[in-house]
């Protein structure tokens, strides 16, 4: 599910909808400048302080139902359904180490939950549909059955990437200051 400006508002009741029909695990992210999204030209983006504000309102009220769902919020938060155990994932990006940040896996949520972009390519997360500045190996459903994908060598090094291979491929991250606590988005 991807967050922005006209759904802020209702991310409780997006997640209570899907909970209501048997739904286990949702992920929301950022509405990014890639793939369809670029047709907005940023108008509907929300900072990242702005997701957060979304994010912190609502995982109080979360937690109080019970942890309906298992829930991603953007990079920022994970908490498996039922769970009153989670991790805020800026905070466990940085560990206050950099060798401890740069080593953490990217994707491992991806063993789970992946994307479909617009050209069949299979991606870990949304942000990668504009996937040009990420150098990522390409793999497309349409050239072979998806169990058969999503065990391929190009797939499983994608998911397998570090917040170190991300910084050597991506020059906007290697150079941005925040880049540890963001982990690449």
């Amino acid at each position: 599910m991807c967050l922005h400006k006209l759904n802020k508002n209702v991310l409780e009741e997006s997640i209570d909808l899907p909970v209501e029909h048997g739904v286990n695990s949702i992920k929301t992210s950022l509405a990014a400048d890639s793939g369809e999204w670029m047709r907005e030209c940023g108008k509907l983006n929300l900072t990242s302080e702005e997701a957060h504000n979304v994010y912190l309102d609502y995982i109080p009220k979360y937690l109080k139902a019970g942890s309906p769902i298992t829930l991603h919020l953007g990079g920022f938060f994970y908490c498996r359904k039922g769970s009153q155990n989670y991790e805020l994932t800026s905070v466990k990006n940085n560990c206050g180490k950099k060798e401890t940040a740069l080593k953490r896996e990217l994707y491992l949520h991806a063993k789970n939950t992946m994307y479909i972009a617009p050209n069949g390519q299979l991606l870990p997360c949304i942000p990668l549909t504009g996937g040009a500045d990420f150098n990522i190996p390409k793999t497309y459903i349409q050239n072979a059955p998806l169990k058969e994908l999503l065990n391929s060598s190009n797939y499983l090094s994608l998911i397998k990437s570090t917040l170190k291979d991300l910084m050597d491929k991506n020059g906007k991250c290697r150079d941005c200051d925040y880049k540890l606590e963001c982990g690449g988005g």
